[in-house]
């Protein structure tokens, strides 16, 4: 059992970096900025990397 887990934490960090580096481009689209009640206010070139940036914030 505890090889298994061993085998899966890097399976699982690949798996997150993939993720991370396939999204990079949409976040170059999307602003993020918050107010000073700290509420996130989110502008984005297209609805895909608006709503990327909502997931962020």
């Amino acid at each position: 059992m505890r090889h298994r887990s061993i085998l899966c934490i890097p399976v699982f960090l690949l798996g997150t970096a993939v993720a991370v580096w396939a999204a990079d481009p949409l976040a170059r689209q999307v602003t993020t900025y918050r107010d000073n009640y700290g509420v996130p206010h989110i502008v984005g070139e297209t609805e895909e990397a608006t709503f990327f940036g909502y997931g962020y914030a």
